[in-house]
């Protein structure tokens, strides 16, 4: 039996990013830290990492925008790459922006997301977090490579 579950648990993986925004401590570490309080931004740079208690992301960038009170986070973005980590599930692109006002999720730029041996590369995907739906896209041209293996059902 094809193990379809994987196109499903593709949504999964973009539900950890809500726990980024909700989190009880999320730990940033890089080489460098810009704050521009007036423009409620966080930029990280130089070999980010970020974690909680259920993902890592690493980037060469993470950008964090606050609301106009700077008070919620309105978008976090991570360019360079980006590697996402929770579980046995992997994502890795150029770019990410999760929006939880709206809880989307954009990745983009050379996308490969694995779990266990299951493999799925695009250039674009957007998750819509709300409505559990996922839309991968390539460019002109390019297609949509999904690897399914076979789940052993051992009796």
């Amino acid at each position: 039996m094809m193990k379809f579950s994987f196109i499903t648990a593709l949504s999964f993986i973009f539900f950890i990013s809500s726990n980024i925004t909700y989190a009880d401590t999320l730990k940033i570490s890089s080489k460098q830290l810009e704050v521009v309080r007036k423009e409620g931004l966080s930029v990280f740079t130089g070999d980010v990492y970020a974690e909680d208690k259920t993902i890592k992301i690493w980037s060469e960038k993470l950008s964090v925008l606050y609301d106009d009170k700077i008070e919620k986070v309105r978008e976090i973005i991570a360019e360079e790459n980006v590697k996402i980590i929770r579980d046995d599930l992997e994502a890795y692109g150029d770019y990410s922006s999760y929006k939880p006002k709206i809880n989307e999720l954009l990745l983009s730029g050379n996308i490969t997301v694995i779990q266990n041996n299951n493999k799925i590369n695009c250039d674009q995907l957007t998750v819509d977090l709300e409505n559990s739906t996922s839309i991968m896209t390539s460019s002109i041209g390019g297609r949509v490579r999904v690897k399914i293996e076979k789940e052993n059902d051992e009796n």
